[in-house]
């Protein structure tokens, strides 16, 4: 049986999953797994795969261990869509290539020996100037100039902002039913962002709070199922504490092992 890593945010940095910085690597083999909670990037260019992306693909196929991710809400939403769809771990994949695989939502999975309910997606928090639509571009010419001087966040349409960033209630309706088959009981919970109490738990600013239909889902979750620990990204912080809620971003953590 495999080892099994958390991790959180990435945004299409990959260092830490360098030798130098994750040197644990070396006795690892392809039955070990690192779980990336969300916000991965590595499939992101509107436009399709480029060479940056390209070596990166390759660059995790000769890591000794396998990737899996699930999506936050900076990935490009439509392309994951399109990776071919396999069976592992007991639930459905989209497969990058034979070393990265994206969770999907709602799928429970057994991955070495525990079981995991997996939740992508989320709301974006950083577009609270508005969404643009592609083809405006006198306008993104002078928003870009208010963004260079952090005056603003937007996103663009289709280029770095998908509507499937939001669960869709199908995705919703399939987590409750996997669940219902597991007798709503798992080892782990991952999500990238995370219900309300759980927010509350890690200690996020009570102006941060967030509470939206994807959090309101997480709250319903939370009554409902019985389960160890719940993991989540998005927050960007790395934090030690309550057993139920751990919030994960540069540390990459063994399961087994993490101190509460």
């Amino acid at each position: 049986m495999g080892r099994t890593f958390i991790t959180g945010d990435c945004h299409g940095d990959y260092k830490k999953f360098a030798v130098k910085s994750f040197p644990v690597q070396r006795d690892l083999t392809k039955e070990d797994v690192i779980i990336q909670l969300g916000d991965f990037g590595l499939i992101w260019d509107y436009r399709g795969e480029n060479r940056q992306e390209e070596y990166w693909k390759k660059w995790f196929e000769k890591r000794p261990f396998t990737t899996l991710f699930i999506d936050g809400e900076n990935e490009n939403h439509e392309r994951l869509g399109l990776l071919e769809e396999t069976e592992m771990f007991g639930g459905k994949v989209g497969k990058v290539n034979d070393s990265v695989y994206y969770l999907k939502r709602g799928e429970v999975y057994t991955i070495n020996g525990k079981k995991f309910f997996v939740f992508g997606g989320g709301i974006s928090s950083d577009t609270i100037s508005g969404l643009l639509d592609s083809g405006d571009l006198k306008f993104r010419k002078t928003v870009n100039k208010m963004f260079l001087k952090r005056k603003i966040w937007f996103r663009v349409k289709g280029e770095t902002w998908w509507k499937e960033e939001q669960p869709s209630p199908s995705e919703m309706d399939n987590g409750l039913e996997n669940l219902n088959k597991n007798d709503n009981t798992v080892d782990y919970i991952l999500t990238h962002s995370a219900p309300k109490i759980g927010q509350t738990t890690i200690d996020v600013p009570s102006d941060e709070l967030e509470d939206n239909r994807v959090t309101q889902y997480f709250d319903r979750l939370y009554n409902d199922v019985k389960f160890d620990t719940w993991f989540c990204g998005h927050f960007h912080i790395d934090k030690a504490g309550g057993r139920q809620f751990r919030p994960v971003y540069d540390n990459i953590c063994e399961l087994d092992k993490i101190l509460f």
